[in-house]
């Protein structure tokens, strides 16, 4: 009797087992895609990475710290992440034939100042003359009567390349101006330094904090004005992948320049670029 007892209790430990086997849906393994690269492009991927997780409940996402474009170049090349993050075209030198690179949207930079600064815009003049030191007190552009604290970047960073492109030429820096070697940095400051300026990306502008965004040359970067080319700070926001990206990551790029993806783009206030 005691055997035929112990028996019954197994038979019913296997049924309880059963049971909760069969309740319990068995949880499918998470896939993770891990990205890198341009700071500047980290807002603009965000806009499909949260889309998209949305819809595919068992991929997730790893950003690993922002750098520069050439960190997201390389970074795919090495392995190391599944897509590496642009906000410029690739050079020669960093195209090969184990990479793809596809370009996603133009993306607004800005020039923005701490909030105890009043003026609304800032002319293509204006600009020199701060960068270069010539302009020193935010008096001499309708401002208050306070020093103006310059918060710059190195020349190979894509924001101080976009300035010298379209607005500071090959004019000397003020050696006033006080420099960070990394856009997060200047943008942080901006928020949190008195009569100051500097260059942010669209997206951060919100995400770090009151600031006080400028018109150049009377234009604001708004979709319109981009449109029509008034406004010319813009990154060429994209993405490189490797030439045979794993299956999740291609899912993922198919649904960047799926009509789906593209409209997320759109009404985020991002131009996208027309695909071939």
């Amino acid at each position: 009797m005691k055997f035929a007892g112990m028996i019954r209790l197994a038979v019913g430990a296997m049924l309880v087992l059963t049971s909760c086997t069969q309740s319990e849906p068995i949880k499918s393994d998470r896939q993770t895609i891990k990205i890198g690269g341009s700071n500047e492009a980290y807002k603009v991927m965000e806009i499909f990475t949260e889309a998209y997780k949305a819809e595919k409940e068992t991929i997730e996402f790893k950003f690993f710290q922002p750098s520069q474009t050439s960190g997201g170049v390389q970074g795919v090349k090495d392995g190391v992440i599944d897509i590496g993050l642009t906000s410029r075209e690739l050079t020669e030198s960093e195209k090969d034939s184990t990479i793809q690179y596809r370009a996603i949207a133009r993306s607004p930079m800005l020039l923005a100042t701490h909030e105890t600064v009043s003026i609304q815009n800032l002319t293509t003049e204006q600009i020199k003359g701060i960068y270069s030191g010539q302009i020193t007190n935010w008096q001499e552009l309708g401002g208050p009567d306070a020093e103006i604290i310059l918060l710059d970047l190195p020349e190979d960073k894509a924001d101080k390349k976009l300035l010298r492109k379209h607005y500071l030429g090959d004019i000397q820096i003020t050696p006033k101006a006080i420099f960070f070697p990394e856009e997060y940095q200047v943008v942080k400051s901006v928020v949190s330094t008195p009569y100051s300026i500097g260059t942010v990306a669209k997206g951060d502008e919100i995400s770090a904090g009151y600031m006080n965004i400028l018109n150049i040359d009377g234009f604001s970067a708004s979709l319109e004005n981009i449109v029509q080319g008034n406004y010319k700070l813009l990154y060429t926001i994209g993405i490189v992948f490797p030439e045979q990206p794993n299956p999740t990551t291609q899912d993922f790029i198919n649904y960047i320049f799926s009509q789906v993806g593209q409209d997320k783009l759109a009404s985020s206030g991002y131009l996208a670029i027309q695909q071939p």
